[in-house]
């Protein structure tokens, strides 16, 4: 039995087609429920979610006032009947045999979490540089759950389907950690002596931001509560993140020193001279591969991913590192 839990707020662009995704799902009707939890949406989300009600196997449209995705995540915690805790973004879009090759690779694979590749795609040409950036190394860095290629124990997965016993003996969702949650609950999991194991042949297709200003607001968050995440278990969770971070900390102590020593300026060739190489290089190549249309979309693109996290990661320390802050 499978508990598949999704969070929504105003989600009336994505909800139908994620649910039309569920409904056509080869996975046995009798041995699924969906939980959607709403926090309150103020467009027609609750509506179109009513409508699919018969169609989808155990649909239950649940509420959240408080609208934060790990409260949501836990009420569906507690009120899912299966053994396994799947959870979808409403952004997202199932494979045929999604909810089968989970439930498959977590008995096979012995693990208490298993998920897949993000695969994004985009709606317009903005998104698709989005998608295309976020799936190369050089924009993402490390996290091998954007473009891993074999199935591999990993440190956390896009999504995921749990235990849900375990689930319930870590705690659940921890409701302070307002992004990040999943992470958050990863590395608890991890500490716990868990294995957490991706496997590319579950599949899925997520949309991401189509305008900059709201992917930099996105990763600009990711940084800052990658920060409390580790000021929480007091410990570096990998090298990776700090790399942002540092490239952004050069280029404003460059800046702030310029105009009075040879140091800013030589400290700004060195931190922007190397990025700026291969952010073209990376984003030639990777217009020669998805379509020169694109090429003039992705530097910005990786300048934001970059530039944002650094940023987040910065404001992040001070937050709650410097001052002692849980939110």
């Amino acid at each position: 039995m499978v508990s598949l839990v999704i969070p929504m707020f105003n989600e009336e662009r994505f909800i139908g087609a994620l649910l039309e995704s569920v409904a056509a799902q080869d996975y046995p009707p009798d041995r699924l429920e969906v939980l959607v939890v709403d926090g309150d949406s103020t467009d027609r989300s609750a509506e179109i979610v009513r409508s699919f009600q018969g169609r989808v196997p155990g649909l239950r449209l649940l509420r959240n006032p408080r609208r934060l995705t790990p409260t949501s995540l836990n009420l569906g915690i507690r009120e899912a009947r299966g053994e396994l805790y799947l959870r979808m973004d409403s952004h997202s879009h199932m494979a045929p045999d999604y909810v089968r090759t989970c439930v498959e690779t977590l008995l096979r694979s012995g693990a208490d979490n298993v998920g897949g590749l993000m695969r994004a795609v985009g709606t317009n040409r903005r998104s698709s540089a989005v998608a295309l950036a976020t799936g190369s190394r050089f924009g993402i860095g490390g996290s091998r759950f954007h473009y891993a290629t074999v199935p591999q124990d990993v440190d956390t997965v896009y999504l995921g389907c749990y235990r849900l016993e375990r689930l319930r003996n870590l705690g659940g969702y921890d409701e302070s950690m307002l992004i990040n949650e999943d992470d958050e609950l990863n590395f608890r999991l991890s500490l716990a002596g868990g294995r957490i194991f991706l496997d590319p042949s579950i599949r899925s297709t997520y949309h991401p931001r189509s305008s900059f200003l709201a992917l930099w607001r996105q990763y600009y968050r990711y940084g800052r509560w990658k920060v409390r995440l580790m000021q929480k278990h007091r410990r570096l969770t990998s090298v990776r993140h700090l790399v942002p971070a540092a490239w952004v900390g050069s280029v404003m102590l460059g800046c702030a020193l310029w105009p009075w020593s040879a140091w800013g300026g030589w400290l700004l060739v060195l931190a922007l001279g190397p990025y700026l190489l291969a952010n073209a290089v990376f984003s030639l190549a990777i217009a020669a591969r998805a379509g020169w249309r694109q090429l003039p979309l992705l530097p910005p693109t990786f300048l934001i991913l970059h530039a944002a996290y650094g940023s987040g990661f910065l404001a992040g320390i001070v937050r709650f590192v410097l001052l002692g802050g849980s939110s």
